[in-house]
């Protein structure tokens, strides 16, 4: 269980369990509010618990750790409502092209941000594919793959690449928290007035 506006996670349930390859299966069942305290951990407010917090579930297997499958990220209420923080994302770095099994000009693409941020979106003027695209991103740094269609490089990646994300949608305004009455950062949603009070 994370908040949006801090890194850190505020509780994780963990469980062990059987699949059949091949199967349906149902992973795991989970009680919000019992097994994950979050009517306590989710306060902010005048903001309801599903526009503080959302759940992110690792499946790894109990031998070596290792991912069984993607992370997943379950958003309990509309981001629209949602108390988040302006989040600051760039990219830091681009290196490469290596050779792999995807494209003859794979580039590794830094990805740093600020605070949590929601659908990181990635845009190039050049032929290829993201490893990943329109992601939540909870970590301060992700490398992210390029995969080019054609031979290109670094220098023509970075004149044209541009990362976005939900909050860089929103207008400019002060946000204040409305426990504390600190300023929160330069950005709030337009369509939901209890994210604002105006100073």
């Amino acid at each position: 269980l994370y908040q949006y506006y801090q890194r850190d996670k505020v509780s994780s349930y963990t469980t062990t369990l059987t699949a059949v390859a091949a199967e349906g299966n149902l992973v795991a069942t989970l009680n919000l509010l019992e097994d994950l305290d979050m009517e306590t951990l989710c306060k902010e407010g005048v903001y309801d618990e599903e526009d503080v917090c959302f759940v992110v579930s690792h499946l790894t297997y109990v031998a070596d750790g290792s991912p069984a499958a993607p992370d997943n990220f379950l958003l309990l209420g509309k981001p629209k409502d949602g108390y988040i923080p302006h989040a600051t994302v760039k990219v830091e770095s681009i290196s490469g092209p290596e050779t792999t099994s995807k494209s003859n000009w794979t580039f590794t693409v830094k990805v740093t941000n600020d605070a949590i941020s929601l659908f990181v979106w990635l845009e190039v003027d050049e032929s290829g594919v993201f490893s990943d695209n329109g992601f939540l991103m909870t970590e301060s740094q992700v490398d992210i793959l390029f995969y080019s269609l054609s031979e290109t490089t670094v220098d023509a990646l970075q004149s044209s690449i541009t990362v976005k994300s939900l909050t860089d949608t929103y207008s400019e305004g002060t946000v204040v928290h409305p426990a504390t009455e600190a300023v929160l950062d330069d950005s709030f949603h337009p369509n939901d007035i209890r994210n604002i009070l105006f100073v």
